[in-house]
């Protein structure tokens, strides 16, 4: 294990995103003023009765305070948590995917997290997911939510094997009333005889939490931009924001693997927009890069793979940030590009886009690999009125990783010399740096901090002395510039080669 030091070019960075007075903390599961963070170790192993469940997956909860987050967790959630439904089994992957919203619309956060790889009623891999609700102590499963495609009311064709209900997740309004909605892909969802083709559900929020009434159940046949096809893998990512700036949230939703005409792979993003009965497929869009996005449709780009909305030039307009960790650029394969849209009165619009890449005014430069793009996290880093966007690059330096910030402006995101990377004991080959990204303020001074997962990183040990391999994880930059480390707790021999702790943040500022 190595600590990380965070190599800043400006001092400005992280500077501050006031939080509006009397606004509610939306990130804080136990109400206290401070943000909070959900990691997710979705291939920890779980010991019950005498058995153990490798890869069940656990998420480990780290509440703030005025020297920010704990070192170690102060919770650990999982299917084996009291009042929780299902139990921990092998390959479930509890924790692979997490949001954070007020779902109930009372003072705590709540906290939704993904199981991919559940069996349900014998099927497989068929996923679930999880609504934790925040109260005066923090997240409980007490009264938690248990949502999966075999649950009455859901629609859908019911839960079949490795459908992977929950691999992705996305907080948004989408109705414009009090309360957050959830999206939730189901990528290897088949559609009728085509296998993989993908699907999303919106789940609405209610006094009561997540409603299975009215749940819509949305596939490319359904929305109708697009025939479902074999290997689209729609809802393997997903985004919301209001792009068209009417006072209702809008979905993004990445199909990475969709064919652009003849070329396979080449990937795409569909865009539902919100009104007052939730998500509508009328006037849904399909983006490509065949046309007039940057570049072009390349055979396995999987464009759509990350997906980002903010404000990035402070229009009241949400823009899409695309991620296509790997796109050819110059001859290199798979070195990573990001498109950029704008939004409008009428939705996302090519004019003014923006194509980011390494190279030029950006730390780093265009390598085979580098999967620029690989996560992204929209968030407001400094004092003025636009979001910024910070890119993952996780396949930098022999996938030891980094990233790179573009603050907001008036035209758009602005190329900025400033990239976070290992460095302290030097810049280990697959530990993984920036595998994911969050934001909050976890001391509530006011101003955003930035969680930055390692899921690969190996981890050192006192009991017996040891490396731990790929245990993970994760780097906390408290503004201005301290650096905390997030570690799974030792003592209680959680530090488990593969863990995989930090390949899932769930925070929100």
């Amino acid at each position: 294990m190595h600590r990380l030091v965070v190599v800043i070019a400006c001092a400005t960075l992280l500077a501050s995103a006031p939080r509006r007075a009397g606004a509610q903390v939306r990130g804080d599961f136990n109400g206290d003023g401070f943000d909070d963070l959900a990691v997710g170790a979705p291939f920890e192993d779980i010991v019950k009765g005498g058995l153990t469940m490798t890869d069940a997956g656990v998420v480990n909860v780290f509440y703030g305070s005025a020297s920010g987050l704990n070192g170690v967790p102060q919770q650990t959630l999982s299917q084996d948590t009291a009042g929780v439904a299902g139990l921990p089994a092998d390959a479930d992957r509890f924790g692979d995917a997490l949001a954070v919203g007020h779902f109930n619309d009372d003072e705590f956060a709540d906290l939704a997290v993904g199981v991919p790889g559940e069996t349900v009623n014998a099927e497989v891999g068929a996923g679930a997911v999880h609504i934790f609700f925040g109260s005066a102590s923090g997240l409980t499963g007490a009264g938690s939510q248990f949502f999966n495609q075999d649950v009455a009311g859901i629609a859908s064709d019911g839960a079949e094997a490795s459908d992977a209900f929950g691999r992705s997740l996305a907080v948004g309004n989408f109705n414009g009333d009090d309360f957050d909605d959830l999206a939730i892909g189901v990528p290897s969802e088949d559609v009728g005889a085509v296998a993989i083709a993908g699907a999303v559900h919106a789940l609405l929020g209610s006094a009561a939490g997540l409603s299975i009434v009215g749940d819509q159940f949305w596939t490319e046949d359904v929305i109708g931009a697009d025939p479902s096809e074999s290997g689209d893998a729609m809802g393997g990512s997903l985004a919301s924001g209001d792009f068209d700036g009417d006072g209702f949230d809008d979905l993004a939703i990445g199909s990475a693997g969709e064919n652009v005409g003849a070329v396979s792979r080449a990937g795409a993003v569909g865009v539902l927009f919100g009104t007052s009965i939730g998500l509508d497929a009328l006037g849904n869009v399909l983006l490509t890069q065949a046309g007039a996005i940057t570049d072009t449709a390349e055979s396995n780009d999987f464009f759509g793979s990350t997906l980002a909305a903010g404000d990035f030039n402070g229009d009241d307009f949400s823009d899409l940030a695309i991620g296509v960790p790997l796109e050819n650029l110059n001859g290199l394969t798979d070195c990573g590009a990001v498109n950029v849209l704008f939004g409008s009165s009428t939705g996302l619009v090519t004019a003014g886009q923006q194509f980011l890449s390494q190279g030029g005014l950006v730390d780093g430069v265009q390598e085979a690999s580098d999967r620029f793009g690989s996560s992204l996290l929209a968030v407001r880093v400094n004092d003025d009125a636009r979001d910024d966007l910070i890119v993952g690059v996780i396949g930098e330096d022999s996938g030891a990783g980094a990233m790179n910030v573009f603050l907001g402006g008036a035209s758009g995101l602005n190329q900025f010399r400033f990239q976070a990377a290992k460095v302290l004991g030097g810049v280990h080959a697959g530990d993984g740096f920036a595998s994911a990204l969050a934001a909050g303020d976890f001391n509530g001074d006011g101003k955003v901090d930035i969680a930055i997962g390692v899921a690969k990183d190996d981890v050192a040990i006192t009991s017996p002395p040891s490396t731990v391999q790929d245990a993970g994880s994760v780097t906390v930059i408290l503004n201005p510039r301290t650096v905390q480390f997030l570690r799974q707790n030792e003592s209680k021999n959680d530090v488990e080669a593969g863990d995989g702790f930090g390949d899932a943040l769930g925070a929100r500022p």
